[in-house]
């Protein structure tokens, strides 16, 4: 590692799936935990070339639907962590509607 330079890890699920997955889940936990807000945290992964194709209705059921399942665990696990991330998901969800 460097000084003054952050990496990022993400341990995406052992699936299959589409490029810009990674950067749409990492967008929910920079809301959460980064401090971002949901414009700054889609102007991260838009530097990203797998973000730059997908079409913005992808993007926003996406984000709805990540909505809906942190609810589900929060609803089960009502916990500091989960309701972080449902926080965020909604609030991406939110922002995306807009």
């Amino acid at each position: 590692m460097e000084p003054g330079r952050a990496v990022l890890v993400d341990w995406g699920w052992a699936v299959r799936g589409p490029a810009w997955l990674d950067p749409a889940l990492a967008v929910v936990r920079l809301i959460a935990t980064g401090g971002q807000s949901p414009a700054a945290a889609q102007a991260w992964a838009s530097r990203l070339p797998a973000w730059r194709d997908v079409p913005d209705r992808v993007l926003t059921d996406f984000a709805g639907a990540e909505a809906r399942y942190w609810e589900d665990i929060t609803r089960r696990r009502p916990e500091p962590w989960s309701r972080a991330l449902a926080d965020a998901a909604r609030a991406w969800a939110a922002y995306r509607a807009l």
